[in-house]
C-alpha cells in the first residue's frame, strides 16, 4: 500500500513508503463497488443471529487448511469461484496480466489513462494529473469487472480508497468505471482520475472482499487481512465445528429459510430490504445488478414450496464457477415447473428457452451486462 495522505483539498502527498503487503493470493464475481449496508429493516424475516460473519474480529478465522482435511472435495473446486477470486493483492501476477501496457483514451472530455508496470506492480498515470497512483488493490472477480483502487490514509489517520476512474473488463480493454458519470468524467486532478470513497465507505468495500479485516483504531489492517471469500466467510461458528466435527455447531445453509439464504448473499449484493419501495420496480434498470434483491421479487420466489425451493443455490452452486450454458438454467426452471398446472408457461409460443424469456440480458454500459433475475412475464 502506498503510504500517502489525503489532503482536505483532495490531492494526495506522499509520505514514507511503509513494507509491502504480503498477501494470500487472490480473491467475485460480482462487479467491485462499494456498498452501503443500511441499517434496520421492514421485513418479517429476521437473520439469525450468527448470519452475520464477524470477520472485522480480532482473531483470525479457521484457515482453509483445517477444512481441506474433511471436505477436500469443495476447497478443490472453490478455488476456481469468482467469490474466492474477488480481491487481488496489488503484486499478484494476475494484476498485471489484465492491467499493464493498457490505455483508455476519451477525446470528448481529453482524457487519456495508462497502465504501466513499475517493478512488481502497475501505475496508472493519465495526462490528467502529473503523478502516477499505484494499484493497490483489484476489486471483482473479472466475470463482470476488475476495479482497481489505491488506498491512502485520510487526515484523521484511517483508511480512504480512491477508486480509480477507470475498470478492466471481460473483452480485455480498460473503459470507465461503472458509476462514473459524465460529470465525473470531466474533472482534473486526483478527481480526475480516481474517486475518493469515505472512511466507512472504504470499510465496507474491504468487507465484502474479505474474510478476515482486522482495524487498528479505524485504520484497516490490510497487511493481516484474509482476502476474498473464503469457507468461512459464509461458514460461520467454524472453530466449534474443527474443535468437535461430530457435535461443533456450523453454520448449515439448508437450515435457512429460503428469504434468509437469499439475504445472506445479499449482505453484499445488496437485500430487498436495502432499497425503498419505489426503487423496487422493473422500471428501475440499476436493479438489474442486485440479483439477490430482484429474486426475492419474483412470482416464482414467492409462490415457491418447500418441495420445490427456490435461492440462489437452487441454480448456482457456491463452491464452483457459475455455469455459462442456458441449457442447464432452463433446467432448473424446468425442474420446479413440469407437472403442475398452474406452473405452465402460458405463452402459445412456448419453448423451453425460459431464461431467454425470463430472465433477460441487460447491458447497462458497454462491454459489462447482467442478467435480470426478478423473474417474470416480460
Amino acid at each position: 500500500m502506498l503510504n500517502e495522505s489525503m489532503n482536505q483539498d483532495g490531492t494526495v502527498t506522499a509520505q514514507t513508503p511503509i513494507a509491502k503487503f504480503v498477501m494470500i493470493a487472490f480473491g467475485l464475481a460480482i462487479l467491485a463497488v462499494s456498498y452501503t449496508i443500511l441499517a434496520g429493516s421492514d421485513s418479517t424475516h429476521s437473520l439469525p443471529d450468527d448470519a452475520l460473519p464477524l470477520n472485522s474480529a480480532n482473531r483470525a478465522p479457521v484457515s482453509e487448511q483445517k477444512c481441506v482435511a474433511c471436505h477436500e472435495d469443495q476447497v478443490d473446486r472453490f478455488e476456481n469461484a469468482p467469490h474466492h477470486n474477488t480481491l487481488l493483492p496489488g503484486n499478484h501476477p494476475a494484476v498485471r496480466q489484465r492491467l499493464a501496457g493498457k490505455t483508455f483514451v476519451d477525446e470528448a472530455v481529453d482524457a487519456e489513462f495508462r497502465y504501466v508496470q513499475r517493478d512488481d506492480y502497475v501505475w496508472l498515470e493519465s495526462n490528467r494529473r502529473s503523478k502516477p497512483l499505484r494499484v493497490d488493490w483489484l476489486f471483482g472477480s473479472g466475470h463482470h469487472a476488475s476495479t482497481p483502487v489505491t488506498v491512502v490514509e485520510s487526515p484523521d489517520g484511517g483508511s480512504t480508497v480512491l477508486q480509480q476512474a477507470v475498470s478492466w473488463y471481460p473483452d480485455d480493454i480498460v473503459a470507465w468505471t461503472l458509476g462514473r458519470s459524465p460529470e465525473l468524467r470531466d474533472l482534473p486532478g486526483i478527481q480526475g482520475v480516481a474517486s475518493p470513497h469515505t472512511a466507512q465507505e472504504s470499510r465496507e468495500c474491504f468487507l465484502c472482499h474479505t474474510t478476515w479485516l482486522p482495524e487498528d483504531n479505524d485504520r484497516l489492517d490490510l497487511a493481516r487481512a484474509v482476502p476474498n471469500v473464503t469457507c468461512t466467510r459464509c461458514h460461520t461458528q467454524a472453530e466449534q465445528h474443527v474443535a468437535d466435527p461430530q457435535h461443533g455447531s456450523i453454520q448449515n445453509w439448508a437450515s435457512l429459510t429460503p428469504l434468509e439464504s437469499v439475504n445472506r448473499c445479499g449482505e453484499c449484493h445488496r437485500r430487498a430490504d436495502h432499497f425503498t419501495a419505489d426503487e423496487l420496480v422493473t422500471s428501475n434498470k440499476l436493479l438489474v445488478r442486485f440479483a439477490s434483491a430482484s429474486l426475492v421479487q419474483s412470482g416464482c420466489f414467492k409462490a415457491q414450496s418447500p418441495e420445490k425451493r427456490l435461492d440462489c443455490m437452487t441454480c448456482h452452486d457456491p463452491h464452483e464457477p457459475a455455469s455459462s450454458d442456458p441449457g442447464y438454467y432452463n433446467q432448473r426452471c424446468v425442474s420446479c415447473h413440469s407437472g403442475v398446472p398452474d406452473a405452465q408457461c402460458k405463452s402459445s409460443a412456448t419453448t423451453d428457452k425460459c431464461i431467454s424469456c425470463h430472465m433477460v440480458t441487460e447491458q447497462v454500459q458497454d462491454g459489462l451486462d447482467f442478467t435480470d433475475h426478478w423473474i417474470r412475464v416480460r
